[in-house]
């Protein structure tokens, strides 16, 4: 930078009671605001900082606010402390010896990036936080939480490092609206004479209140690496992540919808596929006064994955290798009883539980929680659900073909073929077998809208929603399959333009639903890396 491009000025110390100078000194503050220079007293401590809130998300997904910086000031002696580019977006915000300087936060003493150790891999990264939604509006702050506009209220927990939780419906000011102060959060009403349509044009102060057991569902916020996984906690069908008594983030899954954020920040959270495959259906009720014996955690058991069949956890990088401890978490669901669901468990194709039996080994209001040491995984963890008769080797092929449906060339596409075949698939097929219970197994890749399984003129489910390549199990309703000439076909909804394959068609014996799994627990045996739990 030119020497008359840097911005100097002269900081001044006066005595409150008498106005004399106590010193005077000339800084650089180059970086420190410019004309939308701030300023604050902390601790001793006098910091000039830009004091800026406007809508920056793409400079700064771009890395050009990288020359923003922070000078902090002896504000006895007037010397300078130190002096940092720390790439914030808003002006900061100072609790204690912390700043935050959005998304990040340091130390008032040394400007030194605050760390917190990773909930999966178990590593020292950034201490970090985001503002997925419309962002003006700076951060406010009190010990244990900080408080800013995300299109609606956002609240994250510093102290228990929870992640990112929305108090929708209200909107925030576009300065100062949500204010912290005597135990109190007080929102104050900001949306009137604004064109953004908010449902709630009110006042809402929250009181502090002890929590009882466990906060709310959040959504944990990192954009670290997850690979090595040192230990993770996944809960099935949960709304979202929760961080227990002990320090475990246990990760919902399905990871939480977050596609609504703005521009960079969209998608936001961690993220991972386990490409699970079965007749999949969530099951979800509020934890809430409801109690389980053999756990603190109800909430762990309150959601799960029903009918799953199949799914592959990623823990390490390719060709990596490592042993892992693996817990498995159960619970019968309302109104099953022995016998509903038995089912074989496999970890990396070895049969670890057989004719595992929910409701037996959990009788009504309790879970069972098996612990498998030793596994020894390369990349992904495999676990195989499979209820009595589930098995390829059993199956009964309706269609070997694989088809592209659609309207458009996919070049790509050389297992069906690149030109499209329509929107419907008809498929007729004999039937000679029992009255067992069937499911089909059909192939699919890229369904992103509707598309409809009908056997014989009856509507019995549809193709999973999801763009990876997998194999879904759709049950057959009893009655539905006929001895003799039967006809199946795939069909788009009406609202569907999806070019998808799909085909592979086989009637297996067995039914996938009667399956169902709460959570699982991964944690790494090497004790170099292992998180110390």
């Amino acid at each position: 930078m030119l020497e008359k491009d840097r911005d100097y000025r002269r900081v001044m110390c006066l005595d409150v009671k008498t106005g004399r100078a106590l010193w005077s000194r000339p800084y650089d503050l180059t970086g420190s605001g410019g004309t939308k220079l701030g300023m604050a007293y902390q601790s001793g401590k006098l910091l000039a900082f830009a004091h800026y809130s406007n809508h920056d998300e793409g400079p700064f997904a771009k890395g050009q606010l990288n020359w923003r910086r922070i000078t902090v000031i002896d504000g006895g002696g007037g010397s300078l402390l130190w002096s940092k580019p720390l790439n914030y977006r808003r002006r900061p915000a100072i609790v204690g010896n912390t700043i935050y300087i959005e998304p990040l936060r340091c130390d008032l003493e040394t400007g030194n990036i605050q760390k917190r150790k990773h909930p999966i891999t178990g590593e020292s990264v950034d201490w970090e936080f985001l503002r997925p939604g419309h962002s003006c509006g700076i951060v406010t702050a009190t010990p244990n939480n900080i408080f800013f506009r995300s299109f609606s209220g956002a609240i994250v927990n510093t102290k228990e490092d929870t992640g990112l939780q929305l108090f929708g419906g209200i909107r925030p000011g576009c300065w100062n609206s949500m204010i912290p102060a005597n135990g109190l959060l007080s929102m104050q009403e900001a949306s009137a004479g604004c064109t953004c349509s908010y449902s709630l044009r009110t006042t809402v102060v929250l009181k502090n209140k002890p929590q009882k057991g466990h906060a709310e569902w959040a959504v944990f916020i990192s954009e670290e690496a997850t690979k090595p996984v040192s230990h993770l906690a996944i809960n099935f069908g949960a709304p979202g992540d929760m961080r227990d008594r002990d320090g475990t983030v246990w990760f919902g899954y399905p990871r939480p919808s977050t596609v609504n954020g703005q521009g960079s920040f969209r998608n936001y959270g961690i993220k991972f596929k386990l490409a699970e495959a079965g007749n999949i259906e969530v099951v979800q009720r509020d934890w809430r006064d409801v109690k389980f014996a053999g756990t603190d955690k109800p909430w762990v058991f309150t959601s799960g994955l029903k009918g799953v069949t199949k799914f592959s956890v990623p823990l390490l990088e390719k060709g990596a290798k490592a042993k892992y401890t693996v817990r498995l978490g159960f619970t019968p669901l309302p109104g099953d009883a022995a016998g509903s669901r038995v089912f074989d468990v496999r970890l990396q194709g070895k049969t670890v539980l057989r004719n595992f039996d929910v409701a037996k080994a959990a009788a009504a209001g309790a879970v069972v929680v098996r612990e498998i040491k030793g596994v020894e995984v390369t990349e992904n963890l495999l676990v195989e659900l499979t209820p009595p008769g589930l098995k390829g080797a059993a199956a009964i092929d309706v269609h070997p073909k694989l088809h592209h449906l659609g309207d458009n060339v996919v070049a790509g596409w050389k297992e069906s073929t690149p030109k499209p075949e329509g929107f419907v698939l008809t498929m007729p097929f004999e039937f000679k077998g029992g009255d067992e219970t069937y499911s089909l197994s059909i192939s699919q890749r890229d369904v992103n809208n509707g598309w409809w399984v009908v056997l014989n003129g009856r509507e019995i489910g549809r193709l999973r929603r999801d763009a990876a390549k997998q194999v879904v199990r759709v049950p057959v309703p009893k009655g539905v399959l006929k001895k003799g000439a039967n006809v199946l076909v795939i069909r788009r909804d009406e609202k569907s333009t999806d070019d998808i394959e799909v085909g592979r068609v086989q009637l297996v014996t067995g039914h996938p639903a009667s399956t169902v799994i709460q959570s699982i627990e991964v944690i790494r045996e090497d004790p170099k890396t292992a998180a110390k739990r």
